[in-house]
């Protein structure tokens, strides 16, 4: 049977390559779109390793000097300091708080981020990675309030901010594995910087692994102690407790706002979703539109892809009635004449393929794949299929290729399902 498809084959090549060429450019096309959309999804589909479910950010700001509430007494830092430490109390104690924390500049999770690179004192060079540094606030019960667990190695049953001292660092179980195979590093390990001077730190725990941000699809993450400032303006997150409506909750603290969350200068400025932080990121950056066109493209241009091969296919299965009456004639089974028909489609789109992969690799090789809307340098990037450029080739690879066999199948059995069926007289006599 194999060797009668590729004689056929052979010997309808004129006919043939017209559609050799189009599968040809439909497949450096599909790889192209497909790329790109895989990597999109699958950066998606990543866990943030931490529940925002039921998370609201706060964002607070100082009472202008005109404002008839202003207190000069309420204006120099150490009373900026119990102003702030009042702001949250007064939130944990409200109605459906189980935990809130307070952050500064660099103290939430979302952004904005240090990036800077850190080695051990014992290990080599090349062991340094620049990564995500997210700095917390000592003593406002961070971890907890925003969801983020011991690792699994860990002896800890919890993660506290209490009694650290600024610089203390908390690393994910990731980056914890580039300088112990464990992923466990043992308290009081001295880390170097080199952003700059050089500063000494302590790792003293060890997290699961979480993102600081949809964008980032590293789990490379050092969270970094640090004193809390009392800035003009910070914010503070408030984790609800289960079952709590968030809508509702920020509704009423909306009302309760202006009398009863009123710490010194300080005041509530916006109340929203956690999730809102991350949205936002998202549309300012561009990412939220570019993720939309792009499975948007995809979706359009496949499905025209689709059409047209399974219309080619079609008629040049259609316009072989006779011939396929002459095996027919010389008893030829239904089944056999399905074979045949169903092989010389998928022989001629999986030559096409080999062809379109060899083209495209030298794309590759020189453009590079597919990092969705992370970028290839940098703090986004881990040590996944998507930054090894034999794996990512590879699975785009046999993505691609599933989904040319089936057009070229859905294309092919119907017609030929119907041709085998003919009567070999019926399909002679038209002829």
């Amino acid at each position: 049977m194999f060797r009668l498809i590729l004689k056929n084959i052979w010997s309808r090549r004129g006919k043939h390559a017209w559609l050799f060429i189009e599968l040809i450019l439909v497949t450096i096309i599909a790889w192209k779109l497909i790329d790109h959309t895989t990597v999109l999804l699958y950066d998606a589909s990543l866990p943030m390793g931490y529940d925002t479910d039921r998370l609201v950010k706060i964002d607070v700001g100082t009472l202008p000097e005109s404002h008839k509430d202003y207190s000069t007494e309420s204006a120099d830092s150490a009373a900026r300091m119990n102003s702030l430490w009042a702001f949250l109390t007064k939130v944990r104690a409200l109605d459906g708080v189980a935990a809130a924390t307070a952050s500064g500049r660099y103290s939430f999770m979302g952004y904005p981020n240090i990036n800077t690179g850190y080695r051990s004192l014992n290990l080599a060079d090349s062991l340094e990675k620049t990564i995500s540094g997210q700095q917390f606030w000592i003593g406002t019960d961070f971890f907890n309030t925003i969801g983020i667990t011991p690792a699994s190695t860990s002896s800890l049953s919890v993660l506290s901010d209490a009694g650290l001292q600024p610089g203390d660092m908390i690393f994910t179980e990731s980056y914890a594995r580039r300088y112990s195979p464990s992923g466990n590093i043992p308290g009081g390990k001295v880390f170097r910087s080199y952003s700059g001077d050089t500063v000494m730190y302590n790792v003293v725990a060890v997290s699961k692994d979480v993102r600081r941000k949809p964008t980032d699809r590293s789990y490379d993450l050092a969270f970094i102690a640090a004193a809390p400032e009392a800035y003009d303006n910070f914010t503070c997150v408030a984790r609800l407790k289960p079952g709590v409506d968030m809508y509702e909750f920020m509704r009423e603290l909306r009302i309760k706002a202006p009398r009863e969350l009123r710490a010194g200068n300080y005041m509530v400025k916006t109340v929203a979703p956690y999730s809102k932080v991350f949205e936002n990121m998202m549309h300012q950056g561009g990412h939220t539109t570019e993720y939309t066109r792009g499975i948007a493209l995809t979706v359009f241009f496949m499905l025209n892809i689709l059409l047209g091969v399974v219309g080619s296919f079609y008629l040049q299965t259609r316009r072989r009635i006779s011939e396929i009456g002459v095996h027919r004639a010389f008893g030829t089974t239904q089944g056999n004449v399905l074979a045949m028909l169903i092989g010389e489609a998928l022989v001629l789109g999986s030559c096409a393929f080999v062809v379109a992969e060899l083209l495209y690799l030298q794309y590759a090789h020189a453009a590079g794949l597919s990092y969705g809307l992370i970028s290839n340098t940098g703090t986004g990037v881990a040590d996944t299929w998507v930054s090894s450029f034999g794996i990512h080739f590879a699975l785009i690879s046999v993505i691609v290729y599933v989904l040319l066999m089936a057009c070229v199948l859905a294309g092919t059995y119907f017609p030929a399902r119907k041709a085998a069926h003919i009567n070999p007289i019926d399909a002679l006599r038209n002829e």
